[in-house]
């Protein structure tokens, strides 16, 4: 799940690691997604009614996670557990009730807000802006 630029980046991770994936299995919201608890939840039906289904999947951004859960619970927790993985991305400071084993992509607030700042001071002093990059936290849940 998610935009052009992070499937860029999955793709490019993906295939650096020397790991497969398949063109459908790789969903994205569309541009004007107002309801991502439903786009995740509709995203993973989608994904598991597929004859050939994946063994691990990515949920990002944080507003689609909540709908892959419940869809997870719908589809029968005990049984996609079994068959697939999660990583679901989450920011530090809004947890997210999951009732399931997972890893969790953590993205910290208040660096990214610190980092914002830097960014504005830097233009208003008219020097250049040199890209930065945020780096995630990762952690396992066995679900609450």
């Amino acid at each position: 799940f998610g935009t052009q630029i992070y499937f860029n980046a999955f793709h490019a991770a993906v295939t650096a690691a020397g790991l497969k994936t398949r063109k459908a299995w790789i969903l994205r919201p569309q541009q004007s997604v107002d309801d991502f608890e439903g786009e995740g939840y509709r995203q993973f039906r989608r994904l598991w009614q597929m004859p050939v289904r994946p063994d691990g999947i990515i949920a990002f951004p944080d507003q689609l996670v909540r709908g892959v859960v419940l869809a997870v619970f719908e589809a029968d927790k005990q049984k996609v557990m079994r068959q697939c993985h999660f990583v679901f991305h989450r920011n530090a400071h809004q947890p997210i009730l999951c009732p399931m084993p997972a890893i969790w992509a953590t993205t910290n607030e208040d660096a990214m807000a610190r980092a914002l700042i830097e960014m504005v001071e830097i233009q208003f002093r008219r020097q250049p802006v040199v890209p930065i990059r945020l780096q995630l936290e990762f952690s396992e849940s066995m679900g609450s």
